[in-house]
């Protein structure tokens, strides 16, 4: 139900509001000014403000009004039509003004028209931030994995389950988790993104939840938390392999129970808001380690989206490069022309550590020193852009006749195991995924070889 604060020093006339619109509105009532402002707090989508009053008039609370919270609709009553009084209060941002004694039916109506207003320009103007965000989501690429991962998105953003988007940091994870947004059914709702690993471990619970005033010394007034902004539509969990134990303790209610506590609240608040989460953590080693859930891991991982690095879709690379100089060619304001194929060149054989996101800085980067000559060239590139990767050790050269299948088959596998261990930093579930395999099935192979796990 739709909340309506009532400020009159009239109890009669609070009390016949109150009556009135008891069946269709929740009422909180203040009997002068100053309790009035306080109840703001409470976020109310209408106020019925009285304009005589003792301690503070009227068009003095209005002004308050408006500083705290500029959007929220106030309708005036008062028993003295003047015209000076009306005009001042629309002034100061009334959105209509009634005589008392008013007529029940026209103070409904008034009251619905202005709900219905209210609620429609906050529609329009959040189709205009998502409009303006929705054509800006782009995840390019025709690679066969790149293809993979749009098909992905489609059929996800049907379904309301909970998403985990793997994949090395810069690959474009918040990308992939708007677009599941804008093609749901929750398209028009809030996209909330919570950046885990940005967040000092002192306010991670307060951010996500929000807290009531006095929760602690400095919580001089109610803060909303990124659920209650979300509201049913989608939150976006950054890296959220950086989260707290004891924040994952309560992340995991919320996604079961769909509700949650402010920070020193006592009420339980209903949230129907969609999770997407990201990490470039290997949360099974995570897991392991005691770092992370199991139990949220399940639950996040109903279904799970990885995106390959850029190294594993070079053929999507001129694209890309394509893509971000004609971005940064229009917001720039650059004369250059085209970037040529030989710095191409060297965009195709760099390894891109930073993936998608490196490409994309050192676009602007570019543009941003040479945007005043006509076709970049491979002069105009940083230096560590044009070392080739290093060469992958070879594998071990055997002579046929001399080693049977089986010891020609192990020796390959003990110099792969190795070279994706060592890319994986020692970690047997990581090595497994480079390898595109379990980790079961990759310890099992390590102890056969007498490699050590």
């Amino acid at each position: 139900m739709k909340k309506i604060l009532i400020i009159d020093d009239e109890k009669n006339v609070c009390e016949a509001l109150r009556m009135l619109l008891k069946d269709d509105y929740k009422t909180s009532v203040a009997s002068n000014g100053r309790e009035g402002l306080k109840l703001l707090e409470e976020d109310p989508q209408l106020v019925i403000l009285d304009v005589i009053m003792p301690d503070m008039n009227g068009l003095e609370v209005l002004q308050k009004i408006r500083q705290f919270n500029p959007d929220v609709p106030v309708i005036m009553l008062s028993a003295v039509d003047r015209v000076k009084t009306v005009v001042e209060a629309m002034r100061l941002g009334a959105v209509d003004y009634i005589a008392k004694p008013f007529e029940s039916e026209e103070l409904k109506l008034v009251i619905q028209k202005m709900l219905d207003y209210s609620r429609l320009r906050e529609k329009v103007e959040y189709l205009q931030t998502i409009s303006r965000d929705y054509r800006e989501v782009e995840f390019v690429g025709r690679s066969a994995v790149a293809q993979k991962v749009l098909q992905e998105v489609s059929r996800v953003a049907r379904t309301p389950s909970s998403v985990l988007i793997t994949g090395e940091s810069g690959t474009g994870k918040e990308v992939v988790a708007k677009l599941i947004h804008y093609q749901s059914s929750s398209a028009d709702k809030p996209f909330i993104a919570v950046h885990c690993a940005a967040l000092p471990e002192n306010l991670f619970e307060s951010e996500l939840f929000g807290y009531e005033k006095g929760a602690f010394t400095d919580a001089l007034e109610k803060k909303a938390g990124m659920f209650d902004l979300a509201k049913d539509g989608t939150i976006f969990l950054d890296e959220i392999g950086e989260m707290l134990l004891t924040t994952q303790v309560k992340l995991l209610r919320v996604l079961q129970e769909r509700e949650f506590l402010r920070l020193g609240g006592t009420k339980l608040i209903k949230t129907e808001a969609r999770v997407l989460a990201a990490t470039s953590k290997d949360l099974d080693a995570e897991i392991e380690k005691g770092g992370f859930r199991q139990d949220l891991y399940y639950r996040l991982n109903v279904v799970t989206i990885n995106i390959p690095p850029l190294r594993e879709r070079r053929e999507d690379i001129p694209l890309l490069v394509d893509h971000f100089f004609a971005k940064f060619q229009k917001t720039l304001h650059v004369t250059t022309k085209s970037i040529s194929d030989e710095a191409k060149n060297i965009f195709q054989e760099y390894g891109w550590p930073g993936n998608v996101r490196e490409l994309k800085n050192v676009i602007e980067r570019i543009l941003v020193l040479h945007g005043d000559v006509k076709v970049i060239q491979p002069g105009h590139l940083a230096e560590s852009l044009k070392k080739k990767e290093p060469d992958s050790p070879s594998l071990p050269s055997l002579d046929l006749g001399k080693a049977s299948l089986e010891e020609a088959v192990n020796k390959y596998e003990t110099v792969l195991i190795k070279q994706a261990l060592e890319q994986a930093d020692g970690v047997v579930s990581q090595a497994a995924k480079i390898l595109k395999t379990t980790r079961r099935i990759l310890s099992y192979r390590m102890k056969k070889l007498d490699l050590p796990l």
